[in-house]
């Protein structure tokens, strides 16, 4: 089958003019050896970056997202995927060149979400449950003391999700700013709490300002949290899709 054919299976009509976001959920649960089957819709420097993988499950990753990523965009601004120019901002966040279409890619462990608008920055971000990573500890090192502190006060059998929730929510918001984890994770607080109205509390940071800013939650496959981020005073609606080969 070839890749991409049953893309208008979502009904998603690719139409960004109105303040909307929609964002594309990628199953990546195939064989890593299929990668090569994506291989014809990358630029020769993303073919180059796939050769210097050296585990195939990166390569599969990497060229199945990027060829999916290509062949939407496609859809959204009607340019030849393989023409598609990407270039990237001081700090390395990729963006369409000479179009005015934002979108973020973010992938963990089989599963990838792709966002796409025309009426603000974006980030995303989305994590496995995995019971292996020590919340506790990473919060008390990345966080800012006031989230690492209500991380800690969270009963046991909520802390882990609720350490996802806020990871993912802070991770969305530096991608979002263009900035990366560069910017600092505890230069701001975020809400990560069930019980909590999804927010970026506060920004310790001259040149931004919480309100300029929404985030909230993305539905996921079970064992996965995911977040979104964008600028916008006001409350943009988001559109969920399944890609389907």
């Amino acid at each position: 089958m070839e890749l991409g054919q049953n893309i208008k299976k979502e009904n998603c009509d690719f139409d960004l003019s109105e303040d909307h976001i929609d964002v594309w959920q990628i199953p990546l649960n195939d064989d890593h050896h299929t990668y090569e089957q994506y291989l014809p819709y990358l630029s020769e420097d993303e073919l180059t970056r796939v050769g210097k993988y050296k585990i195939t499950a990166k390569c599969y990753e990497f060229s199945r997202v990027r060829s999916i990523l290509r062949l939407l965009l496609n859809q959204y601004i009607t340019v030849d995927p393989a023409a598609i120019k990407f270039s990237v901002n001081s700090h390395g966040k990729p963006y369409v060149a000479n179009h005015n279409i934002s979108f973020n890619v973010t992938h963990s462990h089989g599963c990838a979400l792709i966002g796409f608008t025309k009426s603000a920055a974006i980030g995303l971000d989305v994590e496995k449950i995995r019971t292996k990573v020590d919340c506790l500890g990473l919060s008390k090192r990345y966080f800012s003391k006031n989230e690492s502190d209500e991380l800690y006060a969270i009963d046991v059998e909520n802390q882990r999700k609720a350490f996802f929730t806020c990871w993912t929510r802070k991770e969305a918001f530096v991608k979002a700013l263009g900035r990366g984890i560069g910017f600092g994770l505890d230069n701001f607080d975020v809400s990560f709490q069930e019980h909590e109205k999804p927010k970026i509390k506060e920004i310790r940071f001259n040149e931004e300002d919480a309100k300029w800013w929404g985030i909230n939650s993305l539905i996921t496959p079970l064992g996965y949290v995911a977040s979104i981020c964008y600028q916008n005073t006001s409350t943009i609606p988001i559109k969920q899709f399944t890609w389907q080969d």
